[in-house]
């Protein structure tokens, strides 16, 4: 979560960034180290190419923002805790000996890229920041806050050697953030308008199954601006697989779709959304909001790439499609269980939608 709200693109683009980033679970002076470029422009760990950070801080670097992150999974915690922290960039910028192998990969990392001998790389301005997760709430953090403002006032006056005051940042962050950020991370406030004929909903209206046209889809996921249509790509950030680009698979989903779109819905699994509400306000359409697809990535994709073609028509070509409102903790279960099995079959979806329409006859 942390890293989302650092870069929402590097968090759908690395699904293992949490462990690029992790300097293990047992290491006394921290939980995590990576840096960002000129703004969350680029992030890089450890695990990165050295000489790719340094081209790149070469060729675009103006600034580099250093992030070490400790968390402790307790309300409790004391100053000693946080201090420990706050040792390890100290001691890398004084120039301490340090023997913790794990540290000095850090060490050797911040002194490559920070090469006072290097005209280009001496010329990047440096920013730092520290960051404590913690299980406390706003309260108790704005009282922990107070209680160590001495503390922490020196501790930025001995990184003020190296950084500026302005570039320092000593936080802490508790239940609150996290809580916040999670909704965000999840969330979106994307709407889905689709048309109630062709869909079957259950009586608490939690769960829809049917079909949905690709006009309807574009509409929610890539509408139209300026004359083109832009993709939202973070409808896609619970979805486990991403875009896998021009693929044989993706190739004959736009094939099927430019030649043969009568029967697309016949051939195509579908898409599975999660929201958090069914809107039943009119008697044409529901509102879905927020739109996340956990399964259908491919399928979304192939059908914006071919959006502008001459060929394509949207309002034509159907969908089978899954929404469900899911609270926020069965979101990745949800997420999980649409991607590891098969899809609805057509068949069966027809199944399905007769004995739902027989019963409600």
């Amino acid at each position: 979560m942390h890293i989302w709200h650092t870069s929402s693109q590097v968090y759908n683009g690395v699904k293992d960034i949490g462990q690029k980033i992790s300097l293990d679970n047992d290491c006394p002076f921290g939980d995590s180290f990576y840096i960002t470029i000129n703004n969350n422009e680029k992030l890089y760990t450890l695990q990165d190419d050295m000489d790719e950070i340094i081209t790149y801080l070469k060729d675009n670097g103006t600034k580099i923002t250093f992030y070490f992150i400790q968390s402790k999974k307790t309300e409790h915690i004391d100053w000693s805790d946080f201090l420990k922290l706050i040792e390890l960039p100290l001691s890398i910028w004084k120039g301490y000996i340090i023997t913790d192998a794990r540290l000095k990969k850090v060490e050797d990392f911040i002194n490559k890229i920070t090469d006072e001998n290097d005209d280009k790389l001496s010329r990047i301005s440096h920013e730092i920041v520290l960051l404590f997760y913690t299980n406390k709430n706003n309260i108790d953090l704005d009282k922990l806050k107070k209680d160590w403002e001495k503390n922490i006032c020196n501790k930025k006056a001995e990184l003020s050697e190296y950084f500026s005051q302005k570039a320092i940042t000593i936080d802490f962050r508790g239940s609150d953030f996290l809580n916040n950020t999670y909704e965000k991370m999840i969330s979106n406030e994307y709407q889905l308008s689709i048309s109630k004929n062709e869909v079957i909903i259950t009586d608490d209206k939690k769960y829809i199954i049917g079909y949905f046209t690709a006009k309807e889809l574009l509409d929610a996921i890539a509408p139209i601006n300026n004359g083109s249509r832009v993709l939202y790509q973070d409808v896609f950030k619970n979805n486990i697989r991403l875009y896998l680009g021009q693929n044989k698979i993706n190739k004959d989903i736009e094939k099927t779709l430019l030649e043969k779109p009568e029967k697309f819905h016949l051939y195509n699994n579908g898409i599975t959304i999660t929201t958090k509400e069914i809107k039943d306000d009119n008697s044409r359409n529901y509102i879905i909001s927020p739109v996340n697809i956990v399964n259908g990535c491919q399928t979304a994709n192939s059908i914006f790439n071919v959006c502008n073609n001459s060929n394509f028509n949207s309002s034509n070509i159907k969908i089978p499609v899954k929404i469900i409102v899911a609270q926020d903790l069965e979101y990745e279960q949800i997420t999980i269980y649409s991607n590891t099995q098969t899809g609805i079959d057509a068949k069966d979806l027809f199944i399905i939608l007769a004995s739902s329409l027989l019963k409600s006859l």
